[in-house]
């Protein structure tokens, strides 16, 4: 016991309940559940290290958090005593370090058996005894090319004091000799043998005097993990291999020994103190407190090894810290680079050690084909997550965005994701003059930066931003939207038990409440109205609100229930939280227990409650689950289950969540949705892998002490999340089952509710609601019938045709009905892939020598001169013909609907409809006659662009698509629609003949291929530039990516490699006919390794090599036969050329564009030529499999877009949406980027030292937009939309 310890004894008065237990220490307990699940053999291998890695994290941030608290409360003169343990800080401290002290070796066993469980899997973490001769060799070249360079070692003596060591940083600890260490004596063929290879003389050094130790931090410019050669996955942590070369680092020392140590600092700021007083914004105060955490004091040292007695005296003595505070282990002391380790492997091996891949589902309760906005208005809704998708509320939000009707959006923001498509929504809501207003909260621990980046991105698309109280943190999670509508007002409101925040939503349970209740309505206006004034008020119907509200409610309810106790009859409490820590409910708790109350408490985390205590707790029931996904939604129940009162929470249990914040909790009226409320917990509480109890010392039962043993004697596990996740997605099915049979008129009308299934018919007649579907019953989902998948298979195949004849209506600023088109198509039954070339031809009347002669020194943009026969309507017609089970009629109609009736204009499309409006009227003003039809067919009567939530109407398109149908699209080549084009183009100073469309056809082709690590990219040979993905990928084929995506190593090494494809295809890529260079030739493993070693860690000026020696619609689709198409179609530019044809809704390309007027360039501009092409339809396959369709538009961007979601998937093991939803950065030419400013300030700094010239952007729209299937080695189909533009995931 330390002196302050024993002197805060001494003066100890509060007795600790034997009820109660330390926060603290149980927070330890709950790590220590966490770190089970690392022992647990029924999760896989690499699951189980990552669970090892969020124990790691949480005892982390424990640290820096919660013993920093501690730390800083130590140090007050006046003692401050807990009363749940009757502890000081002081004492509080002492035991935390001795709980650490005991866990430590368990920490290291569970490491060390999964590390040795991993080595039979040929996964192999080695040290330098393990290494082999050829790893040897390969590791001293990979140290000098990769990580020497960027070493900054460090000496320490008189002149150089010790450095600051960063919060949770790595660094190497050398303890060294002044002198050198003796050289060996070489013979004279070992001489002759390093002359002959051209090594450098070895040079004199002299050290300097009264050096000790040296230190050498970890360089963030490195991969953390080094592949090596051999088997498997052989790998090395690189401060391993830098402690091996460290005597060639001090080589003017002799190297004693060496040690990794890493310092953990308190963290624990107070964001409020200072700032009323400076009078300073609260936004530039919270950057310059987060500044702060790094420089704190040292609350924890850890190494590798034993220290050295002097080398931990002087650490000791430098960092302030005591014997105590030190921990030694052998597992790496920064455990963030397993979530990168399943990606190094080939898919099939990654599958049997990681857990199944899970998608969120679409809610069963809500149709994806109709208005949310209408669903919600009709019932309420309860989502739960992640079994279901939040992208149902996002749906709501971007309805509401472009809603006449709404008048207002307020909502509170906690947490949002860095890339968030909620918080988009919001930006388009105020952009598109509704009133919007966003209370942020800057004090969110950890994610104060990125809350503070969202805020002022809010403030500048004009939203009303305010920020949290001075005294209290807004926790809740509540939005209201307000419309005008014929009955007057309508408040849509939503409460959430979690966080707006669509990556959390993917891994924590929560539950969101949808309801248009006027009463919910009323109160979330006072709440956000009280928010503005700041003021703590308790004038509300039905909500509660912290901090004067939830606390008091929730002891009255448990008086309640002791009344009820004492009078015999029906009782009963629940609480399922976080944590519980408050020392009056628990009190209270205890005081219902004593009357005879049962209560049930379901507590992840923290519990300062004892349950089974004799005489205080005897009635109390506590379990706990730590699993796949972290059970975090708060629910709070107050009677017995058959008329229990239930409320769902943002609130834990806890004094600073009922007392220091704004909360909210409020009542599930709705029998329906109280149902699907108990009929999820009571699934959780038959959990029999992961559920525990806590018992009365404090321990918890061991995992699968419930489970039963089958008629075999087999342990039989029930793990309550996996069934939940395979119940969500039957409901989902249930739900298509019944949507399908309603549309054939075979019955079922039923809504389905997750995890109840069907549970209210049309009449309003209960069906099934107060039961759970079980296997048995949700049987006919699993079992469909053949007609039902024939039906929906032959409608997916036709898929792609269908939307490639509606997106020019559609989306008309970035293709047309005078685009071009690309297709890779994959049958499954042939295991083949097909691709299609549908990209035009110049006219033959044109020439480089015409351009010259009007005045231009390249082909321009608009106008008639960059006009080419357009392919696509060509291109759909070879589709279908080939491979198309339904007539064009069938599959034109819903083109030909949208034109007659209208669509709504959606968000994105709006504003690039405005942007490339402007871009005509400028040509426009200088010779009118060529766009005048377009201006009338594509701008408004008053001249103005059709802007979001403008309902656009183009009878004359119908009129077009039916003659396609006609003639299977022979009228656009060779009948009355050719006939227009070129009497339009003659009339107005075209280029156009007859010849050039009746000569006109498109080209079957075979994909060209390149691959990488273990996958095979396809795409459509030259006339396109997919060869620039293909190029690149082969560079990067040879390089080591950074262990995360997020490094700005990863977006040099990618750009390097862009640029310098880019150099290649933009010089030598051109209509195949006329290109004197092969792909072949290209594509070479020598070549591309020639360009690679151009790739060094400083940006280039790209130069072509020798290898002798915008505006797009991108789609793809899959159906169940595992057949697959990848599609992609476009102007080049926003609206093309600027001209369409009179009477047909034709817009025509402005392809010609990208020819060359250089006599001596492959893609000179010459009569019936193709020319360069920007647009990239992209294939993935694997050992011959279907992988699936992929694609980003957007003329140069899109082999870049290419490239980095394929490293995204490939390299770092991201599902399609997260591939998508990743930062992008593109070059521009020279040294120039453009990077998305969701990448983050930081990498900017970092790639502009090594030469770049970094642009940080706001506008996404200029960064591709893409669309991915995937097809999971299970066969289900996992889908990724672009968060940049208005795309969607269907399935049906």
């Amino acid at each position: 016991m330390n002196a302050q310890a024993a002197k805060d004894t001494a003066t100890t008065t509060i007795v600790k309940p034997p009820y109660m237990q330390n926060r603290e220490l149980s927070w330890l307990d709950f790590n220590k559940r966490v770190l089970d699940q690392g022992a647990d053999p029924t999760v896989p291998l690499l699951e189980r290290l990552n669970f090892i890695s969020i124990f790691w994290s949480n005892l982390q941030e424990f640290f820096m958090v919660r013993v920093g608290s501690l730390t800083d409360l130590s140090l007050l003169k006046k003692s401050i005593i807990d009363p749940k343990s009757g502890m000081t800080p002081a004492q509080q401290l002492e035991a935390i370090y001795a709980r650490c002290h005991e866990l430590y070796p368990y920490y290291e066993e569970t490491y060390e058996s999964v590390r040795a469980l991993l080595a039979e899997q040929d996964i192999r973490n080695l040290r330098k005894e393990e290494l082999t001769d050829e790893q040897l060799d390969y590791l001293r070249g990979y140290m000098q090319d990769n990580v020497l360079p960027f070493l900054s070692p460090q000496i320490i003596n008189a002149r150089h004091p010790f450095p600051h060591l960063e919060n949770g940083g790595l660094y190497i600890v050398v303890r060294l000799d002044e002198e050198a260490a003796p050289k060996a004596k070489k013979s004279k063929e070992e001489r002759a043998r390093e002359k002959a290879e051209g090594k450098a003389k070895a040079t004199k050094n002299l050290g300097a005097e009264g050096v000790t130790l040296g230190i050498i931090p970890l360089p963030r410019q490195t991969s953390r993990v080094i592949e090596l050669p051999g088997g498997g996955l052989p790998f090395m942590l690189v401060e391993h291999a830098i402690e091996m070369f460290a005597a060639e680092v001090f080589s003017m020392y002799t190297v004693k020994h060496t040690n990794v140590i890493c310092v953990t600092r308190n963290a624990d700021l107070d964001a409020t103190e200072g700032a009323e007083e400076q009078g300073e914004d609260y936004r530039e105060h919270m950057k310059r407190i987060l500044k702060k955490r790094s420089r704190l004091a040292p609350v924890r040292l850890e190494s590798e090894r034993p220290l050295s007695r002097t080398v931990k005296g002087l650490l000791l003595e430098k960092l302030g810290l005591a014997e105590h505070q030190l921990f030694v282990t052998r597992v790496p002391l920064n455990m963030g680079y397993t979530w990168g380790l399943g990606s190094r492997l080939g898919a099939e091996k990654r599958a049997t050690l990681t857990q199944a891949p899970f998608t969120p589902q679409w809610p069963a309760c809500l149709d994806r084909k109709r208005s949310i906005i209408e669903q919600v208005s009709e019932h309420e809704v309860l989502l739960s997550y992640p079994y279901q998708s939040m992208d149902a509320f996002v749906q709501l939000l971007r309805e509401a965005s472009v809603d006449p009707a709404v008048v207002s959006i307020k909502i509170t923001l906690y947490r949002l994701a860095s890339q968030s498509h909620l918080a988009e929504a919001l930006i388009n809501a105020a952009e598109n003059g509704k009133e919007v207003t966003a209370l942020f909260e800057l004090r969110a621990r950890f994610d104060e930066s990125n809350n503070i980046e969202w805020s002022q991105r809010f403030e500048a698309a004009g939203c009303h931003v305010i920020y949290g109280f001075r005294n209290f943190k807004v926790h809740s999670k509540i939005c209201t939207i307000t419309r005008q509508t014929e009955n007057g007002l309508q408040h849509i409101t939503q409460l959430g038990t979690g966080n707006y925040n669509e990556k959390t939503a993917k891994l924590y349970t929560d539950l969101s409440f949808i309801t248009c209740d006027a009463t919910f309505g009323r109160d979330a206006v006072e709440f956000f109205r009280n928010m503005g004034l700041e003021n703590t008020s308790d004038n509300y119907d039905i909500l509660w609100v912290a901090p004067l509200m939830i606390k008091q409610n929730i002891l009255r309810n448990i008086d309640v229930q002791i009344e009820r106790a004492r009078r015999g009859e029906k009782c009963g409490l629940f609480f399922k939280t976080n944590s519980i820590t408050d020392k009056e409910v628990i009190d209270k708790l205890v005081e219902a227990s004593q009357a005879g109350v049962p209560i049930d408490l379901f507590v992840r985390g923290i519990s300062c409650i004892l349950p089974g205590v004799e005489g205080y707790t005897d009635r109390v029931r506590e379990v706990s689950i730590v699993g796949q996904l972290l059970e975090h939604s708060r629910v709070y129940g107050f009677g017995p289950r058959e008329d229990c009162k239930l409320y769902l929470s943002s609130a834990d249990l806890m004094t600073r969540n009922m007392d220091k914040r704004i909360e909210i909790a409020w009542p599930i009226l709705n029998e329906t949705l109280r149902n699907q409320v108990l009929g999820y917990l009571g699934i959780c509480y038959s959990d029999t892998a992961k559920l525990r109890e806590l018992l009365p010392d404090g321990s918890y039962t061991a995992l699968g002490a419930f489970a039963e043993r089958n008629e075999n004697g087999e342990v039989e596990l029930f793990d309550s999340q996996k069934y939940l996740i395979a119940e969500a997605q039957r409901m989902r099915l249930a739900a298509a089952e019944l949507a399908a049979r309603k549309e054939a008129n075979l019955g079922g009308s039923a809504r389905v509710v997750f995890p109840l299934g069907d549970v209210a018919a049309e009449d309003g007649a209960e069906v099934g609601a107060n039961e759970v579907v079980t296997e048995e019953e949700s049987e006919f989902v699993a079992h469909r019938s053949p007609e039902l998948e024939a039906a929906e298979a032959k409608a997916v195949r036709d898929a792609a045709v269908a939307m490639a004849g509606a997106m020019p209506l559609l989306e008309p600023t970035g293709n047309g009905l005078g685009s071009d088109c690309f297709a890779l198509v994959w049958i499954e039954k042939e295991k083949k892939l097909y691709g299609l070339n549908a990209s035009g031809v110049a006219p033959m009347a044109l020439s480089a020598d015409e351009v010259r002669a009007k005045g231009f020194s390249e082909v321009p943009e608009e106008g008639w001169l960059p006009t080419m026969v357009p392919g696509a309507p060509a291109g759909w017609a070879a589709l279908n013909a080939r491979f198309g089970t339904k007539p064009l009629s069938e599959l034109f109609a819903p083109a030909i609907s949208y034109a007659e009736n209208g669509y709504a204009v959606p968000v994105n499309v709006g504003k690039l409809w405005a942007r490339d409006s402007r871009r005509i009227a400028r040509v426009m003003a200088q010779d009118p006659a060529p766009y005048e039809y377009w201006w009338k067919s594509f701008m408004k009567p008053d001249g103005s662009p059709y802007r979001a939530g403008d309902v656009f109407r183009f009878p004359a398109y119908a009129d077009t698509m039916r003659s396609l149908v006609e003639t299977n699209c022979e009228s656009y080549y060779r009948g009355e629609l050719m006939e227009r084009i070129v009497a339009h183009s003659r009339g107005t100073g075209g280029y156009f003949c007859e010849d050039d469309f009746k000569n006109y056809h498109p080209e079957w082709v075979e994909p060209i291929t390149q691959e990488y690590r273990g996958y095979t990219v396809c795409e459509i040979p030259p006339n396109g530039h997919g060869i620039t993905v293909l190029m690149a990928l082969g560079m990067l084929n040879g390089l080591s990516l950074p262990e995360k995506r997020e490094d700005a190593d990863y977006y040099h090494k990618v750009m390097e490699a862009i640029k310098l494809a880019f150099a290649d295809t933009k010089t030598y890529v051109a209509d195949p006919r006329y290109m004197k260079t092969k792909v072949s030739e290209l594509l070479s493993p020598d070549y591309l390794a020639a360009r690679r070693a151009l790739i060094t860690d400083k940006a280039l000026e790209p130069k072509a090599g020798d290898p002798h020696c915008g505006g797009t619609i991108y789609l793809c689709t899959a159906d169940a036969e595992g057949n697959m198409v990848s599609l992609i179609q476009s102007n080049y530019c926003g609206f093309g050329a600027g001209i369409a044809i009179p009477g047909t809704g034709i817009s025509l390309q402005d392809r010609g564009a990208n020819f060359s007027l250089d006599p001596k360039s492959d893609n000179y501009l010459e009569g019936g030529k193709k020319s360069y092409h920007t647009i990239i339809p992209g294939f993935l396959l694997k050992d011959g499999e279907a992988v699936g369709p992929f694609g980003v538009m957007g003329a140069f961007m899109q082999p870049q877009g290419q490239v980095e979601v394929l490293t995204s998937t490939i390299d770092y093991a991201m599902n399609p949406q997260e591939a998508l939803d990743a930062p992008r950065i593109q070059w521009i030419g020279g040294k120039k980027l453009q990077i998305e400013r969701e990448a983050g300030e930081a990498i900017a700094e970092q790639l502009r030292a090594m030469g770049h010239e970094v642009e940080i952007v706001d506008d996404r729209t200029a960064m591709g937009r893409g669309e991915i299937i995937w097809k999971c080695e299970n066969g289900v189909y996992a889908a990724g939309t672009e968060p940049r533009c208005d795309g969607t995931v269907a399935s049906w």
